[in-house]
């Protein structure tokens, strides 16, 4: 049984298993289960999910107290539970896909279809069936209105301004020309469009 700090379980009841099969829980997700927590719960994890010395663990604990922002012990532990349950391809995969969502190294276009699905189900809207679907756009749509669609912006003209000082980014490529369409080529894997407002905010429409 996996507990976080305040002794909530994780599991099917609580509406958050940790899944083992891929197929249930992709390895971006297993990865991202484990990068995420808090650093209260390092060494107990560490001590449970992983086979690294004592000595480690407690540089690590420690680490993780004295310098929080580089997030060591939370890597290491993601690295070292996904890579024994997953693999090391599967882990490095994880982890690229990670960086090159935010544009911070890997490419977007190196990541297979599954993995890319699994990164972006976050960016899923609810249609009017009630179903969580991603935004749709065809080739030769505007950006502004894939924007739009994603959600990141509430009208055209805020998203012309925001392509004006430079801050709308299209699979991490700067959008220049306002009136840019979508072409083919952008849709990774032939589906996914990736668009990003300034460093942090992002969404995604899918050619269907």
């Amino acid at each position: 049984i996996i507990t976080d700090a305040s002794g909530k379980k994780f599991g099917k009841s609580e509406g958050n298993a940790v899944w083992l099969d891929a197929t249930m829980l992709s390895p971006y997700k297993f990865y991202q289960f484990w990068i995420n927590r808090p650093d209260v719960e390092m060494e107990s994890l560490l001590k449970a999910f992983t086979f690294l010395p004592k000595a480690e663990i407690e540089r690590l604990v420690e680490e993780s107290k004295t310098n929080p922002g580089k997030r060591e012990a939370q890597k290491t532990l993601a690295w070292e539970v996904t890579s024994f349950v997953h693999g090391e391809a599967a882990t490095q995969a994880a982890i690229d896909a990670s960086g090159a969502l935010f544009g911070r190294g890997g490419n977007l276009e190196d990541i297979d279809e599954e993995t890319l699905e699994s990164v972006l189900d976050g960016f899923k809207v609810v249609d009017e069936n009630g179903e969580h679907v991603f935004p749709v756009s065809k080739p030769g749509d505007r950006v502004i209105d894939a924007a739009q669609a994603a959600g990141l912006f509430k009208s055209a003209s805020e998203a012309r301004r925001a392509i004006k000082s430079g801050g709308v980014y299209l699979n991490n490529n700067r959008i220049e020309d306002e009136e840019q369409v979508l072409a083919e080529a952008d849709f990774l894997a032939g589906r996914f469009a990736l668009i990003r407002r300034g460093k942090k905010a992002l969404g995604a429409v899918e050619n269907r």
